[in-house]
């Protein structure tokens, strides 16, 4: 029997239980999941076993000495917010073997639901021993620290987590919007890997500071050549600095590792586009709207194209699906297309 991850133990009782949850262009825009229209009609998608919290009962009672599956019943405990129910299943897996870690960093989970802080310490003390690279649990005990007004130790968990984590500091500082002690936080980082370079890279960029976004970004991908992110923020550099040239190396790259994005081709039809390669900047921008059909830059910057090479038709497509998704620049275009406008250039 294998043991069921935290997540995949909530999707499938979710699943099971006719449970629904409602689901959010240097910046990238996350699409928005709702709700399932009816509850009742969830159905175990083909391949999954279907889970219920009986089934995972009779399991552990026809299995009592099988620590996955006391894992598993506490694990639908947890999920459900069974947090006493979900201690008792741990407790009998870390009997069976107390350097599990998973089990223990859970049953911290579960004594941490009751309120139960000295209870999780102890939990987590006992997975960070298990597994001491481990940051999440270094955080986790040092939070529980916090609720127990343990500030010492509480700091030292810090630092643990900062030496394991050297670059979640800085991307604090970014969140917080504190861009130029972030980049003072990263060029004190030792051992600088791809993702310190991105995080500078972008703080950088936030600062206006663009050549030196640049020379960030251009060390990521250096040490990850495999790093869509970096190859798109790159081109965004590039961009500010009006080297589109290289701005379009960066997005074509972008979308040679992640080629269902559409804002990297987006931004690669933007990049052709002032390259005068009016070709290459539609196929682009098509592509992107194939992707996200919903995309109103996409289809007004695609529609300005078509018109730029004499193709009323092909944008008037373009303005009827403009009128919905974004009236405003329906509107826009509805100007150039009777001769009131001229196209932006």
């Amino acid at each position: 029997m294998k043991q069921l991850s935290t997540a995949l133990c909530a999707v499938a009782l979710a699943l099971s239980l006719n449970a629904c949850q409602s689901g959010g262009k240097t910046d990238r825009q996350a699409g928005e999941q709702g709700p399932a229209a009816d509850a009742n009609a969830a159905a175990v998608p083909p391949g999954m076993e279907e889970i219920t919290e009986e089934k995972l009962r009779a399991e552990a009672l026809q299995n009592p000495e099988d620590p996955t599956a006391h894992y598993n019943l506490g694990t639908a405990f947890l999920v459900q917010k069974k947090y006493k129910e979900a201690v008792e299943e741990y407790r009998q897996v870390v009997a069976k073997d107390p350097k599990d870690f998973d089990a223990l960093t859970r049953l911290g989970d579960a004594h941490t639901g009751l309120g139960q802080y000295a209870e999780a310490a102890e939990a987590y003390q006992q997975a960070v021993k298990a597994n001491p690279k481990h940051a999440e649990a270094h955080h986790r005990l040092g939070e529980t620290y916090n609720k127990l007004g343990r500030a010492v130790e509480a700091a030292k968990e810090r630092r643990e987590v900062e030496k394991l984590l050297p670059n979640e500091p800085a991307k604090e500082l970014v969140k917080a919007g504190k861009f130029q002690e972030a980049v003072a936080a990263l060029r004190k980082v030792p051992k600088k890997d791809a993702e310190t370079y991105f995080i500078l890279g972008n703080a950088h960029l936030k600062l206006n500071q663009n050549r030196e976004g640049v020379a960030a970004l251009r060390e990521a991908v250096r040490l990850n050549p495999k790093f869509a992110d970096g190859h798109f923020q790159l081109g965004n550099a590039h961009d500010q600095l009006g080297q589109n040239e290289e701005a379009a190396k960066a997005f074509a790259e972008a979308v040679r590792l992640t080629p269902q994005d559409a804002d990297a081709y987006f931004n690669l039809g933007n990049a052709y586009g002032k390259l005068n390669r009016y070709q290459q900047a539609a196929d682009a921008y098509g592509k992107a709207i194939t992707l996200k059909p919903d995309d109103a830059d996409a289809r007004y910057s695609l529609a300005l194209l078509h018109l730029k090479n004499g193709n009323r038709d092909a944008a008037t497509e373009q303005y009827n699906a403009l009128k919905t998704l974004k009236p405003e620049s329906a509107a826009n275009l509805e100007q150039i297309l009777n001769g009131r406008a001229a196209p932006a250039k």
